[in-house]
């Protein structure tokens, strides 16, 4: 993910920066959203400043090894390491699908100073192409308060990133 303030170029110097999302998706009223169990990133700045705002932010180390394979670590060793597969056509996702459901998010949720906040998300519809994420350690989702995902599960890549679903955990 580059860094930068939006209508304005990269900072100079600010190389791309790592980011691992551990999320699940909610409702308040008729509103969806994602509610971030964790966003993690490899810059200490970014983890300083998601913090203040009540989002659980962490610092991980995280490598690619250029063949699909993607490992975050935490500093108490808690990782997500994962191998993606495949990936045919790119195309935007049908409305009422799963990919429409898991990619068009238009509120994110926390809890700050001990109560529940909602922001708006915006963002331009993405061209997704279907994938494979086969997952060989699950530790930081489970540390993370959510279930393991399963070894083998559906994913969605979007240029270099990739997001995986599987069932939502309910609010």
């Amino acid at each position: 993910t580059e860094q930068r303030v939006r209508g304005l170029p990269r900072f100079p110097g600010m190389a791309p920066m790592q980011e691992l999302n551990v999320r699940t998706y909610v409702r308040q009223g008729t509103v969806a959203g994602v509610w971030f169990a964790s966003v993690n990133v490899d810059r200490d700045w970014m983890v300083a400043l998601g913090r203040a705002t009540g989002v659980n932010y962490q610092s991980i180390g995280a490598t690619r090894d250029g063949a699909g394979g993607f490992t975050a670590t935490r500093t108490n060793g808690a990782a997500l390491s994962l191998a993606v597969e495949g990936g045919g056509v790119e195309a935007y996702a049908r409305p009422g699908t799963l990919e429409a459901f898991l990619t068009r998010r238009l509120a994110m949720f926390t809890f700050f100073d001990g109560k529940l906040h909602r922001a708006a998300l915006s963002h331009a519809p993405e061209r997704l192409r279907q994938a494979r994420a086969r997952v060989s350690d699950a530790s930081l989702v489970v540390a993370d308060g959510l279930p393991a995902p399963p070894a083998d599960v559906h994913a969605l890549a979007v240029g270099d990133l990739v997001g995986t679903g599987w069932a939502p955990v309910p609010v």
